[in-house]
């Protein structure tokens, strides 16, 4: 959607209503479930994240979901996690501030586990 900090008062410009009108429907989104809450957008780049890779995994069997979920949750490079259909069983996004440090967390975090 928008930008979470607009100003009631500039929504209320917009939407030809007054600030309190815009709190008061605001509140009652949120106690409703329909708002969630705001998100901060954080550019990986400038905290000296440069390399960003997203990896399939393999699992030979769904009872190993837990446990590789348990490692892979660990690791601090490991941003985010999928659980996919098809030829993977699991989908992960890995931010590392270079290459080899990227080689690293493959080599010796991920594959020797």
């Amino acid at each position: 959607m928008g930008n979470a900090r607009t100003a009631y008062a500039e929504l209320a410009k917009q939407f030809g209503v007054s600030p309190g009108t815009i709190h008061v429907r605001v509140e009652k989104m949120k106690q409703a479930g329909i708002i969630t809450g705001a998100r901060i957008d954080v550019s990986p780049k400038q905290l000296g994240y440069d390399v960003g890779c997203f990896i399939g995994i393999i699992l030979k069997s769904a009872k190993d979901y837990p446990s590789a979920l348990a490692k892979l949750e660990s690791l601090d490079e490991v941003t985010e996690a999928y659980y996919t259909t098809g030829h993977y069983s699991i989908f992960i996004k890995v931010m590392c501030r270079s290459i080899d440090a990227l080689q690293h967390v493959l080599i010796n975090k991920i594959q020797n586990n």
